[in-house]
């Protein structure tokens, strides 16, 4: 198995076999690894705001310790791996945490039905995190064993925090508030962030040409931009029909991080095919970004997330649907990948993660021929390349 299985979009597609194989090869508890019998969510929670405040790493739950010399072997103990339980988990670590780390939770299971979760844990760019059961101590994880920070570890952190004004975004991730694991309205989200991050102060010129960028996409117009100390935060609310006729509160927003990175979180809108509002938020969002990026002058490679919660019961999804809530990684080297491809691949996997396959001959003419007329036709990108 390659060195890198243990990032997102490889778990994503992985199976059982592989993932075990990986784990085989080590057979051993690391920096970036840990070991657990069963699913214990306060000590996951634990576990993974140590690793969150080192150099990120891997929770690995449903194996014995491993041992010199013996082959790694299944606990024998049974959990759900389903999306519920893997989202109920990843509220569990999220509830416990403060500020929020970036977890992913991934479920496998063999042929045999042995269950693996694996939790996926990103090195922080905001540390120190508290672990909110044991208040006011600030964890680590140094080799193989969870220990407190410094005076002098959390110092370095805050410093390094203040300097790059992350408190800032932080806020504006509170305020856009992902959290699908709670009763709401159907929405569809998407966060992207630069490769390499920097810090940036934006001035008027740049803040006045993001508003007018903002403006012109298609779900994103209208909004009301309000100046923040690390960015520009767009929101409007408006008023939608609801399911029985119901008219319902929503609430679209989007924030632009002097850093390079945005998030949107958008209503799914009804009497509109689903498929097509995906195309069109992953569309506004590759634009806005490619274009913020260019503006910048960082890039060309973008990381992030698309999040979404639909109730499958409602109409409004046509003949495309997906599972309840979830979350997609999203991931474009803009020198080198087409938008079309991007779309392409994204969609294709949310299709078959619904169990609804769409065909690669169909859905390419459909994507260039909305690019073409929708993001792409308004992008200060479309007529450019990053080579260029």
């Amino acid at each position: 198995m390659p060195d890198d299985i243990l990032r997102s979009d490889r778990l994503e597609s992985a199976s059982y076999n592989e993932v075990f194989e990986y784990l085989s090869s080590i057979n051993s508890e690391t920096q970036r690894l840990e070991f657990k019998r069963d699913v214990q969510p306060l000590t996951v929670a634990r576990e993974a705001v140590s690793m969150a405040n080192a150099i990120g790493g891997a929770i690995v739950c449903g194996f014995n310790d491993p041992q010199d010399n013996v082959p790694l072997i299944h606990s024998g103990l049974q959990f759900p791996t389903d999306e519920p339980a893997r989202r109920r988990l990843r509220n569990q670590i999220l509830a416990r945490t403060y500020p929020v780390i970036s977890v992913d939770v991934f479920g496998y299971r063999s042929g045999a039905g042995e269950p693996m979760l694996l939790v996926r844990v990103d090195e922080s760019l905001v540390a120190p995190h508290e672990y909110t059961e044991e208040t006011g101590r600030f964890l680590v994880r140094r080799g193989t064993e969870v220990g407190a920070l410094t005076l002098r570890e959390l110092e370095a952190m805050l410093r390094r925090r203040d300097a790059s004004g992350d408190a800032d975004v932080i806020r504006a991730q509170n305020m856009l508030n992902f959290d699908f694991g709670m009763p709401g309205p159907d929405f569809i989200g998407i966060r992207l962030e630069p490769g390499r991050p920097k810090s940036h102060v934006l001035r008027l010129a740049e803040e006045r040409e993001i508003v007018g960028m903002v403006d012109t996409l298609t779900y994103l117009n209208e909004l009301t931009p309000e100046t923040q100390a690390d960015g520009v935060l767009f929101r409007s609310q408006e008023t939608i029909q609801g399911i029985d006729d119901n008219p319902e509160r929503r609430l679209r927003r989007c924030y632009v991080s002097s850093d390079g990175t945005i998030e949107m979180r958008l209503p799914v809108q009804p009497g509109t095919s689903l498929l097509y509002q995906l195309m069109v938020v992953l569309g506004d969002a590759y634009a806005l970004s490619s274009w913020l990026l260019r503006l910048l002058r960082q890039g060309p490679i973008v990381n992030g997330q698309l999040f979404f919660r639909c109730n499958t019961s409602t109409p409004h999804h046509g003949g495309f649907k997906l599972p309840a809530a979830g979350t997609l990684a999203l991931g474009i080297d803009f020198a080198r990948n087409s938008f079309v491809e991007a779309f392409v691949e994204r969609l294709l996997y949310l299709a078959r993660w619904a169990g609804t396959p769409l065909d690669d001959t169909d859905v390419r003419p459909a994507l260039e021929r909305f690019w073409r007329e929708g993001p792409g036709s308004r992008s200060a990108f479309a007529a450019a390349t990053w080579l260029s």
